[in-house]
């Protein structure tokens, strides 16, 4: 069994607590209880099982595979654990995630999503460069890049400013 925990460094280390990977995990239970901490959190599954996600009532709320992304919760989740799993686990700093997301992290609050509907192809992309690298360093370095790429994408300024800028400098409200 494999199991390592990476802590990224700055500036990734500003949005992500940290990275944990685990191969040919067997817990002695079906279903493994997750207690809100108020984080985001992303999951990436490479052993091809289906998981199963209840609320605390055990009641299912969804089934996912391969990555799905776990918004801030309040109410404690349970997920469903299988034979020799392997995942990857990305811990977000409290609103840490907010950077690297489409919308405001109020849109995830509570909510357990498939991470193609909010990432798109990226992630598949992604998932199926880390299931190719057989070391788990390789891995951790892999998804850190990603995440850093991310998150210096959205602290570039929206390309409207940066238009409204030039036209600005081009013809200044000086030369009316």
């Amino acid at each position: 069994m494999i199991f390592e925990t990476y802590q990224p460094k700055p500036p990734l280390d500003e949005i992500v607590q940290s990275i944990i990977y685990y191969k040919d995990l067997t817990l002695p239970h079906q279903k493994e209880r997750v207690v809100p901490t108020g984080h985001t959190f992303l999951l990436l599954a490479f052993d091809g099982y289906t998981r199963e996600i209840y609320d605390e009532s055990l009641r299912s709320i969804t089934q996912l595979s391969e990555a799905w992304l776990s918004g801030p919760q309040k109410q404690t989740l349970n997920i469903s654990v299988h034979p020799r799993s392997e995942m990857m686990a990305v811990q977000f700093t409290l609103g840490g995630a907010r950077s690297i997301l489409p919308q405001p992290l109020f849109h995830y609050a509570g909510k357990v999503k498939p991470a193609k509907e909010v990432f798109g192809t990226q992630i598949s992309e992604l998932h199926r460069e880390l299931s190719e690298l057989v070391g788990v360093q390789e891995k951790f370095q892999r998804v850190s890049d990603w995440l850093l790429y991310l998150h210096q994408k959205s602290l570039n300024a929206p390309i409207w400013f940066n238009t409204v800028l030039s036209r600005m400098q081009d013809n200044p409200y000086s030369k009316h």
